[in-house]
């Protein structure tokens, strides 16, 4: 297990693949020769445990080959930014009914199964926004993505995944999740920009 946390962003530090952002960002905080055990510089989680969100959210990462399916938001809270399917979870819903739901009425897609691969805290001290996100992965689905009034889908390689377009904080988690990682976050911001992050990876 690792952790990784700054006060600051370092974005010089990240170049698109998780393992090039550990290595790099480890030779930042001082280690050397691979040893990325990044727990050691002795970080806390930001958002206390007794957190309560006001909103909770998914995310669906369907993959294709080397291909991850993201999304033009047209409408709702990101609208303008590239993101991945998924909205918020109804009364009484699971985080994973909620994905699959979401995942068919944003782009058109049927899928049986899902796989979890990181939850989110989001916090932003300025405006008050507070949200907790689930994050899932899809490998195997029925249909054709679809445009909708929420959504313009369209696959990007996973070598040129659009960061600078996309939500500040997705360059520091989002590789983790496309490589299979497991992971919890924890971002705070300030008007929507990012002042501090905390990652751990469980698997």
């Amino acid at each position: 297990m690792w952790r990784l946390g700054r006060g600051k962003p370092c974005k010089d530090a990240f170049d698109g693949t998780g393992a090039n952002f550990i290595a790099s960002t480890s030779e930042l905080l001082g280690f050397k020769g691979g040893d990325y055990r990044l727990w050691s510089i002795g970080l806390t989680e930001l958002i206390p445990e007794d957190w309560v969100p006001e909103h909770r959210a998914t995310l669906v990462y369907v993959l294709r080959g080397q291909s991850v399916l993201l999304i033009n938001k047209l409408r709702g809270h990101g609208k303008g930014k590239i993101n991945a399917p998924g909205g918020k979870l109804e009364a009484g819903e699971s985080a994973e009914a909620c994905a699959i739901r979401e995942l068919h009425e944003e782009v058109g897609l049927r899928v049986s199964s899902i796989r979890p691969s990181a939850t989110l805290k989001f916090l932003d001290l300025e405006n008050g926004f507070s949200l907790e996100g689930y994050v899932f992965i899809v490998d195997e689905f029925i249909g054709t993505p679809l445009g909708t009034p929420e959504a313009d889908p369209f696959w990007c390689s996973l070598e040129s995944i659009p960061y600078d377009s996309m939500w500040e904080d997705d360059r520091y988690w989002l590789p983790y999740v496309l490589a299979g990682e497991t992971v919890l976050g924890e971002f705070l911001f300030e008007n929507d920009k990012l002042k501090q992050w905390f990652i751990e990876r469980t698997t």
